[in-house]
C-alpha cells in the first residue's frame, strides 16, 4: 500500500484541501481516499495547515468537503497506528505549500479592486447634479468641484468638496457619509444639507433635514438639528450656530440662494461663480457692507437690483465686469 512521495498526486491533494476540485477530481479523490491509507493520512495531516493558511472562505469550504472523506478506518485507534513515514511526507508537503499556492492561483482569495478617484467640476454659471455609487446626490454650484471614489468603502462614504454643494444622502446606518473641506468635515447618516466652503476663509453648513455632526480633526464641534446653520471662521478659529426659517430651508432645497448679513466681498465671489463675471469695488470699505436677501430663482439682474436697494451703493457693468460704487 506504500506510495513513494514522487508518485503522490500533489495537485489533486492540493485541490481537495483548498476546495477547488472539479467533479472529475472529486471522483478520483474518493477512489484514492478509500483505497489508500497514505492519502487518508496525508489529508488528515495537512488539513490543519490549510485551516491556518486560509481561515476565511477556504476554511468553510474544507468543512463542507471533509464530510466527503470520512471513512470507517478513521477512528482514533487507527490514527494512533499511522506510520511515521507518512508524517515525514506530510512535513515535506507542508514545505511545498508556498510553491503550490503559486502554481494554483485559483485558490487565492479575490483581490480587492484598486480604488480610483474622480473629480467633477461645475462650469461657470451652471449647476451640476452628481449621483454617487450608492444613490446619494449632490447639486454642485457653479465653479465648485467634488472628488469621490468609484466605490465607497464598506465602512464609510467620503467625498471632498471645494466650493458649494447641496447634498441629499441615502440613509445607511452602517456607513456614515463624510463631506470634507480643508478645515471642517460633516458626518451624516441620511439627511439633506448644504456645505459652502469659501476660499479657506469660511465654511458654512446649513442643515435642512436630518442630523449632522460637524468635525474638525476627528473632534466634534457641534451637532446640528434641522434648520440650523453652522459657520466656521478660519482666521478667528471660531464658529457660530443660528436657526434658519422654514422659508430659507425651502429656498436652499429648491436650488435658490440665501444671503444672511453676508459681506459684499462674499456676495461678489458668488456672483463671479454663478454668472461668470468679474466684480470690483470702487472703495475697499464697500466690500464690508452686508447684504440679506433670498432668491428662489436667482438672476444677476435681480441680485444687483436688490443690493442697490438695500445699501447706499450703485453699480456699473462694462465688458462683463461689475463695479460697485457709492451712491451720490
Amino acid at each position: 500500500m506504500g506510495i513513494e512521495s514522487s508518485n503522490i498526486d500533489w495537485a489533486l491533494l492540493y485541490a481537495i484541501l483548498a476546495g477547488e476540485a472539479d467533479e472529475a477530481q472529486e471522483a478520483k479523490w474518493r477512489e484514492l481516499f478509500l483505497s489508500s491509507g497514505v492519502y487518508r493520512d496525508l489529508y488528515d495531516e495537512l488539513k490543519p495547515a490549510f485551516r491556518e493558511a486560509e481561515r476565511g472562505e477556504a476554511f468553510r469550504r474544507l468543512q463542507a468537503l471533509s464530510s466527503l472523506h470520512l471513512g470507517p478506518d478513521l477512528t482514533p485507534a487507527a490514527s494512533e497506528r499511522r506510520p511515521s513515514p507518512v508524517r515525514s511526507r506530510a512535513a515535506a508537503l507542508l514545505a511545498m505549500l508556498t510553491v503550490l499556492f503559486v502554481i494554483f492561483p485559483q485558490s487565492k482569495q479575490p483581490e480587492t479592486p484598486a480604488v480610483t478617484w474622480q473629480q467633477i467640476s461645475a462650469a461657470p454659471g451652471r449647476s451640476t447634479v452628481i449621483t454617487f455609487p450608492e444613490g446619494s446626490t449632490v447639486r454642485l454650484s457653479p465653479l465648485s468641484s467634488i472628488r469621490f471614489p468609484n466605490g465607497f468603502d464598506p465602512h464609510r462614504r467620503e467625498v471632498f468638496l471645494t466650493g458649494e454643494g447641496y447634498f441629499n444622502i441615502t440613509k445607511d446606518s452602517a456607513r456614515p457619509f463624510y463631506v470634507h473641506t480643508r478645515q471642517i468635515s460633516t458626518k451624516v447618516l441620511g439627511t439633506a444639507f448644504q456645505v459652502q466652503y469659501d476660499s479657506a476663509l469660511q465654511v458654512r453648513i446649513t442643515l435642512v433635514e436630518g442630523k449632522v455632526q460637524v468635525l474638525r480633526d476627528a473632534s466634534t464641534l457641534a451637532t446640528l438639528q434641522p434648520r440650523q446653520a453652522f459657520t466656521y471662521h478660519a482666521e478667528a478659529d471660531n464658529w457660530e450656530i443660528r436657526n434658519i426659517s422654514t422659508a430659507e430651508a425651502g429656498v436652499l432645497a429648491g436650488g435658490g440662494i440665501v444671503f444672511e448679513a453676508t459681506p459684499l466681498r462674499q456676495v461678489a465671489t458668488l456672483l463671479e461663480r454663478y454668472f461668470d463675471v468679474k466684480v470690483h469695488f470702487a472703495h475697499p470699505s464697500l466690500a464690508a457692507l452686508r447684504f440679506t436677501s433670498m432668491f428662489n430663482h436667482p438672476s444677476l439682474t435681480n441680485i444687483l437690483q436688490a443690493i442697490k436697494a438695500s445699501n447706499k451703493i450703485d453699480y456699473t457693468i462694462r465688458d462683463n465686469t461689475i463695479l460697485f460704487i457709492r451712491k451720490n
